[in-house]
């Protein structure tokens, strides 16, 4: 029984201390809802907005790697052709130069 008393002051104390460490992170968002008070009502609209972000700049994020992908892609093909188009105009030339 006393080491179940025990255990459960200790998680209390734990308790007290978590919320305690988080009153600075509500203090700083109480302030900011102040300062923006024209934007966010509370918390609950802060915390949204930035749920909200997160998701759109992962989003970003993923087109952005799907558009470097392409454009790498694209820089490849374009290489390809100007090697193409640098062969068949050597070839060409020798072809001109065999006739003289």
């Amino acid at each position: 029984m006393k080491k179940q008393l025990e255990e459960t002051r200790n998680a209390k104390d734990r308790g007290e201390r978590k919320v305690e460490s988080l009153k600075k992170y509500e203090k700083y968002l109480t302030d900011v809802i102040k300062t923006l008070s024209d934007e966010y009502n509370d918390v609950k609209e802060l915390r949204s907005r930035y749920e909200n972000l997160e998701k759109q700049n992962g989003n970003l994020n993923h087109d952005l790697k799907r558009t470097e992908a392409q454009n790498k892609e694209l820089q490849k093909y374009a290489i390809k052709i100007l090697m193409d188009d640098k062969n068949e105009n050597t070839a060409l030339a020798n072809e001109i130069s065999a006739l003289n």
